[in-house]
Parts: C-alpha cells; structure tokens; sequence
C-alpha cells in the first residue's frame, strides 16, 4: 500500500470573547455655588462655596459610598466605584437653604438638589445613572440662596488611661497641669475608648475588654450605658464616625483587618477591608475634613503611620514618618481647623502636629506617667 485518505481531522471553531470593560472609577461633580438671586440658575459673578461636604450615595440612600470637600472655588469630585444608579447629596451648614432645582434650560448651569426640608429627599439629588461607557461627568450642581455660617470645630484634647487600675485623667486644655476630669472606669488591663456616642458633641469614655464594648455616656464614675459584644478578645478597638452622621461607633481592628460598625451594638461588620501589616496599631480620623472617619494605622516598629482617606482596601492616600519605636498613637484635630492630625504618646509626654506631615511636634507636654495610654475628645463638649 503506497497510500490511504482515511485518517481525517476536524477543527472546532472558537469564537474570539468580546473585552469587557475594566471597572474604572467614576469622577463625579462639579460645583456648589452661592446662588445671590435664589433663582437656581449660575449667573455670572455668583462665587462657589468652600468647605461644603459632598457625598456620594447609593440609589436607596442607605450606604455612604464616597465623601468629599468643595475647594476654595467651590469644586468638588466624589467617585463612584462602578457604573450604576446613585445620588449625590450635599450637607448644608446651619441656616443655608437650597436653591430650587432644575431651572432653565442647561442642565450644566441649574441646581440638581432637592431643596424642600420637607422632603425625604431634602439635600439629596434625584437617582441618576452613570452608563458603563462613562468616565467622568461634571453636571451635578447645587445652588445655595442663602449660606449659614461656617461651622466651627472644636479642638480636640487628651488624656489617659492608667491600665494597671483603671483610672482616667482628661485634660481640656492640651498643656502641662493637673487633669480636669479624674475617675475610675474599668478594671486593669482594659483598652479604653473615647467618641461621641449619643451625638450631642461631648466624647465621652468607654473601655474595650475580651470582645465587649462598655460604653458610657458622661465622663463620670458609674455603669456603662451601653454594652454590647463585638470582635474578638486580642481584637484592638476603633472609634470613629465611620458613616458621616454625627454619632461615632466603634470597630477593631484585627492582623491587619479593619471590622467598622454602623452602630452602636452587637452584630456583624458593616466594612470590612485590610489594611496594614499584623503588628500595626489601627487609627482612625477625619483626615481630609469631610465630616467621615476613615482610618490608619501606626506601625511601633518605626513610626511609620499610613493613612487612607476611604474605608476600603487599596494604598494609602498619605505616608509619613513620626515617633518612634515603641510611641503610641494618638488622633485629634488638635488646632480645630476641621481635620485630625497626628500625635504620638512617649514616657508621659504627647507630642502633636497639626499636620500630617513629616516634621517637628507643634504641641509639647506632660500627662501621667510612664506606662499610661493616651486617650483623646471633646471633653466639655466645647467650641471655640
């Protein structure tokens, strides 16, 4: 046999898969004006609003999805992480009202917020889409006919635990002297606490003990207020107003995980993301003045502190060198300009800046002895 055709092949064909689109971020904004007229309409001449708070949330308007500060021409930029159906809301000081929204003809020039405090949508925009094909869009807009004053932020304080009894010393003033505020809470070896836990400006004191949260709600000798079990025992506790809404809760932070809480209570996580390396101390402040904590983390070995200004995973938005090894930390706004700044706790003296950058202490002093742990609030519940 010099040859044979009964060997054959077939070939399957494959179709070759459309690309997908890679999940970009959404840059949303753009303006918040003062509105001189109250007509809803930008003319010419009316000046943007800094320091206003803009947020980002989901269609239900149950979750806060992003949170940002106009700049001092009144722009402002808060992300979205996907395409998808969200509003946008801004957060009026005290005594602004709304201008009324969708005047005129160009949806570029109108106000896009729902203006009637009667409204359950009131500061919020109407739910908008952003379509998978778009990147950016900048026609989101509020007008504000009338502007209240500038909130003022109270300057933060400090104080400390003793963990050896359970004694607390708070000063209200950030100098050398004999502490204003000085009780018992606690037992020895508890972590301690501090936030705002009803709202009413003053932070008040708590401790952390084997995955239970005691909570109280004056800074007096007495029961807890609240207790409630959350995280686990070797947990390291965080405070903070991790949702914007004027009441700090709490979280803990665990080998390099963060686990935030909503509320004050027993439950699961609400966020939940890394950030760190086991070892780290967890922190958390209002880095870039958005009225929302985000957090940090400190690391003993050298000092190094990393901060991020979302709750998510991902790198840090600021890296910087201050302390040293075996400082701990401590956050406030310690000059009260609105933004929480670093410092740290050594051998019974605080050394603070007002700014989150590498550099000297602005603020230098004793309190307590070697061994205590520092603590930091709104003690009086003051404003300058």
């Amino acid at each position: 046999m010099i040859s044979t055709t009964i060997y054959d092949a077939g070939i399957i064909k494959f179709k070759t898969p459309t690309p997908t689109r890679t999940p970009t971020p959404i840059n949303i904004g753009n303006l918040v004006w003062h509105d001189l007229n109250g007509n809803g309409i930008q003319d010419a001449g009316e000046p943007g609003i800094a320091g206003m708070t803009v947020q980002l949330w989901n269609a239900a308007k149950n979750n806060l999805i992003y949170s940002a500060v106009t700049n001092a021409n009144g722009i402002y930029a808060v992300i979205a992480p996907v395409p998808g159906d969200y509003r946008v809301r801004v957060v009026p000081f005290n005594g602004s009202s709304f201008s009324p929204k969708n005047q005129g003809a160009d949806d570029t020039k109108d106000s896009d917020i729902n203006a009637s405090i009667l409204s359950a949508d009131y500061g919020f925009s109407d739910i908008f889409t952003i379509a998978p094909n778009v990147i950016s869009t900048t026609i989101y807009e509020a007008g504000l006919s009338i502007v209240g004053p500038t909130p003022a932020h109270a300057i933060i304080t400090t104080g400390v635990f003793r963990p050896s009894n359970g004694l607390l010393y708070l000063k209200n003033a950030n100098t050398t002297g004999f502490a204003d505020v000085a009780i018992n809470y606690g037992l020895a070896g508890d972590y301690p606490v501090a936030g705002d836990w009803d709202g009413n400006g003053t932070d008040t004191i708590g401790i952390y003990r084997n995955g239970m949260f005691y909570l109280r709600n004056s800074n007096t000798v007495g029961f807890a207020n609240l207790s409630f079990a959350f995280g686990l025992p070797g947990d390291q506790p965080v405070v903070g107003d991790w949702d914007g809404d004027g009441f700090d809760t709490i979280g803990v932070y665990r080998n390099g995980t963060f686990l935030l809480r909503n509320t004050n209570s027993a439950g699961p996580e609400d966020i939940t993301f890394a950030l760190g390396n086991p070892g780290d101390v967890g922190i958390a402040g209002d880095w870039n003045a958005d009225g929302m904590d985000t957090t940090g983390v400190f690391r003993p070995s050298n000092g190094f502190i990393f901060l991020k200004n979302a709750n998510t995973t991902g790198f840090a938005d600021v890296a910087l060198n201050y302390g040293l090894a075996g400082d701990m930390p401590v956050i406030g706004d310690w000059n009260g300009d609105g933004t929480d700044t670093i410092g740290v706790y050594r051998n019974a003296q605080f050394y603070l800046r007002n700014s989150n950058t590498n550099g000297f202490a602005d603020i230098v002093f004793a309190l307590g002895n070697p061994g205590d742990m520092p603590i930091s609030g709104n003690w009086d519940g003051s404003l300058p």
